[in-house]
């Protein structure tokens, strides 16, 4: 996505750990998580460019996003939700997001999130369905635009 965007022609490595291979100066970029990479930068051996996300990270509020460093609404973040089987009665599906819902807006859930590197942001059933088709509409037309094919 980052080189349909940017206008640019990066090549993907698919071998050995992006962390290290930047460390050793083998890449000139690399997509890393920010917990692996934050003690790396604050001791010199990495320079944080940008973060994938829509907004500065709480533990890196010093670091630019993508967008602010000129590439405009760029968002590629990782992202985990929960799902249930299709047939799932919708009693249980608000069951279940109730107590979903608790744990992850718990202070000490919300600690543990923030300290990890992760923003939390709650979707119900519907709204997360929508992201999901959203970001497989997204990362469709970044494999579209950049010719890989499955092997």
């Amino acid at each position: 996505m980052l080189n349909a965007r940017a206008g640019v022609d990066l090549l993907h490595v698919a071998a050995g750990d992006p962390l290290s291979l930047a460390v050793g100066e083998h890449v000139q970029l690399a997509f890393v998580t920010p917990t692996a990479t934050l003690p790396l930068v604050r001791s010199g051996k990495l320079k944080a460019l940008a973060v994938t996300s829509a907004k500065r990270l709480g533990i890196a509020p010093d670091i630019p996003t993508v967008s602010e460093s000129g590439l405009r609404h760029f968002s590629a973040v990782a992202w985990y939700g929960y799902v249930v089987p299709r047939r799932t009665p919708d009693e249980i599906v608000r069951v279940l997001e109730a107590h979903l819902q608790s744990t992850i807006r718990s202070a000490k859930f919300e600690t543990f999130a923030r300290t990890s590197g992760n923003e939390i942001t709650w979707l119900g059933s519907d709204e997360f369905s929508s992201y999901m088709e959203s970001e497989r509409i997204k990362w469709g037309e970044a494999v579209r635009r950049s010719g890989a094919r499955a092997e």
